[in-house]
């Protein structure tokens, strides 16, 4: 079998992978299948969101070829990108268990970050703050300081 064959075969059996996957447990089969085949899990993430991001069939993706469906994926994203601006915040420890560490205490039942990707396919802090700022968008005073844990008779913490 050629170079040429081999790679085109290597495509075939990702782009089936890849389309097979569930959300759940997404990145953690990803890592485990870079570690099986020896690429870094940055690279094959990308090849894996690349094809599922394509609205066509397998057959038509693996046809594409993997160099225009990679091409096609950096432009579309490149596309969307946004101008950003840094926006540095500390964290106590504790916190930083709650929001995001994979090996939580005992006592939480699962990271929020993990459970709102579970839930609504949210990965990037992007999405979560996107996704925070449209919960709080249409609220009123009272229903943003009810889920701060304020009420009339406690002392404002303004």
């Amino acid at each position: 079998m050629s170079y040429a064959d081999a790679t085109r075969k290597q495509w075939e059996e990702l782009v089936r992978v890849a389309l097979a996957l569930s959300e759940r447990g997404y990145d953690d089969r990803i890592r485990q299948l870079a570690g099986e085949v020896g690429v870094t899990f940055g690279v094959l993430k990308r090849k894996c969101d690349a094809i599922r991001n394509e609205s066509k069939s397998a057959e038509d993706i693996i046809a594409q070829g993997q160099g225009k469906t990679l091409s096609a994926y950096a432009k579309q994203r490149k596309k969307y990108d946004e101008k950003t601006k840094m926006l540095r915040i500390r964290i106590p420890a504790s916190l930083y268990d709650a929001i995001q560490n994979p090996r939580a205490s005992v006592d939480q039942e699962e990271p929020v970050m993990t459970r709102l990707h579970r839930l609504i396919g949210i990965r990037t802090w992007t999405e979560f703050f996107e996704f925070d700022v449209a919960m709080y968008a249409n609220a009123t005073d009272e229903e943003i300081l009810h889920a701060a844990g304020e009420h009339p008779g406690k002392k404002k913490r303004r």
